[in-house]
């Protein structure tokens, strides 16, 4: 059993802090350390923490340069309206997160106001 004795305000005996981890390990709420035999790495399975192995975006591309295509004032999250409406390729709903990436990666976003490129034709004919 656990004794709770206070040696001041706020602090508590080694004993007890001790006892606690001890009793945490034993109910598993405490993780083992992955230098533990048995730990993720020497198992071979992958942490849940890890990002995720890149997607295939070939079919999301098609779709979103349609849509870009058909109307080209649309802002990403427009765009991702308009597929959630009319639907996927392959079937499986698509992020606004998703769609601003894969907009960005293709140059396909609009410009944002004062972003817009300067017009490189010059007025040198007499007016």
């Amino acid at each position: 059993m656990l004794c709770l004795r206070k040696l001041g305000r706020k602090t508590l005996e080694n004993d007890f802090l001790e006892e606690a981890v001890d009793f945490a390990k034993a109910k598993k709420w405490i993780a083992r350390s992955p230098s533990c035999s048995g730990s993720i790495i020497e198992t071979g399975l992958r942490s849940p923490r890890r990002s995720r192995s890149k997607n295939d975006d070939s079919a999301a591309q098609q779709a979103i340069r349609s849509v870009v295509h058909d109307l080209a004032s649309f802002n990403y999250r427009r765009v991702r309206g308009v597929l959630r409406l009319n639907g996927m390729p392959d079937g499986r709903p698509i992020n606004h997160k998703r769609v601003y990436r894969i907009m960005r990666d293709h140059h396909l976003l609009l410009y944002r106001p004062g972003q817009r490129p300067v017009n490189q034709r010059r007025h040198d004919g007499k007016m």
